[in-house]
């Protein structure tokens, strides 16, 4: 599987740029065994724990779609 890119929006300089997400190879696999055991409920869940640590702290590096591969990875490992 390839990683997943995301465009970015540079907003100090006004311009956009495509960006490697990092940790996304393999995530449809994971994503696809995840649901076939019927266990996305726990993605949700870990997700929504990470998110609101990552707030409490004020990290500001941890956009949601990161958090969120995170939190499938977790879910996998899990399995």
């Amino acid at each position: 599987m390839l990683q997943k890119v995301r465009l970015v929006h540079d907003k100090k300089q006004g311009r956009f740029f495509w960006n490697l997400i990092p940790k996304s190879k393999d995530l449809e696999t994971k994503l696809a065994a995840i649901q076939a055991a019927n266990r996305h409920a726990d993605v949700r869940s870990i997700y929504l724990r990470k998110k609101n640590e990552y707030l409490r702290r004020q990290d500001r590096d941890h956009p949601s779609y990161i958090v969120y591969i995170e939190a499938v990875h977790q879910a996998y490992q899990r399995l």
